[in-house]
């Protein structure tokens, strides 16, 4: 096993501040770019950016999410769009929704069923975080069922 490896198994089990960033450190000394986005997401939650740092730190997360398309899975981002909630380099939270997956304008274009669009989330680098994740059907007439699952806290 490799030390990011190491490292990505104490996320999973207590994922605090502190263990993103080192593994931020180490990624990036492997020249991963997972690193940098860590980096850069942690700095974009502190409140006491200026509104200029804020959209410096923006404008490089969104390219650093362009340049590596590949690592992110682009075909995930675009199927999600906005469904996807990201932090420190991870999916934290999800939303799969019947009308944001075909024809709504939340996403783009795809003819993806929920159960596809779980697929590609779950089997996905980038969710082995995943703490929340909502499966929804979403008809004319408005929401008629919504499923919430959240991750089980650290055990006591």
């Amino acid at each position: 096993m490799s030390r990011l490896d190491d490292l990505l198994l104490e996320l999973m089990d207590r994922p605090t501040d502190d263990d993103y960033l080192v593994y931020a450190d180490a990624a990036s000394m492997a020249g991963d770019p997972r690193g940098e986005l860590i980096i850069l997401q942690h700095a974009l939650a502190n409140h006491l950016l200026t509104d200029v740092q804020r959209a410096e730190l923006r404008a490089r997360e969104l390219e650093l999410l362009e340049e590596h398309d590949a690592l992110w899975g682009f075909e995930m981002r675009s199927v999600f769009h906005e469904g996807l909630h990201w932090h420190n380099g991870f999916i934290r939270a999800a939303r799969v929704d019947e009308c944001g997956l075909s024809q709504d304008t939340r996403t783009i274009d795809h003819d993806f069923s929920i159960t596809e669009a779980l697929e590609l989330l779950l089997d996905h680098p980038s969710s082995l975080l995943l703490e929340d994740l909502v499966l929804a059907t979403d008809r004319a007439s408005g929401w008629s069922a919504a499923t919430t699952w959240s991750a089980p806290g650290p055990a006591a």
